[in-house]
């Protein structure tokens, strides 16, 4: 599950990505947490990033997962 924050131009955008989400994708409910943050699948962030450009609105990811230090560093490691 991946984090997110909805941000509109002002609250009516905002709702309206909700509403048009809830219109779009009905199996796909879209809950909100208590600090205004929603917790959705991975596969549903390109669809929400979608439906959030068509309401002036844009979707920010919270708590992306992020590779660990020593993982960025074996990239560049040769493998023996």
């Amino acid at each position: 599950m991946v984090r997110v924050a909805v941000i509109g131009l002002d609250e009516v955008y905002r709702q309206g990505v909700f509403v048009e989400w809830e219109s779009a994708y009905p199996a796909r409910p879209l809950r909100q947490l208590p600090d205004g943050t929603c917790l959705i699948p991975p596969e549903w962030l390109d669809d929400l990033r979608r439906i959030a450009a068509e309401c002036c609105s844009e979707v920010r990811v919270i708590n992306e997962p992020q590779a660990s230090r020593r993982d960025f560093l074996r990239r560049f490691a040769p493998k023996l």
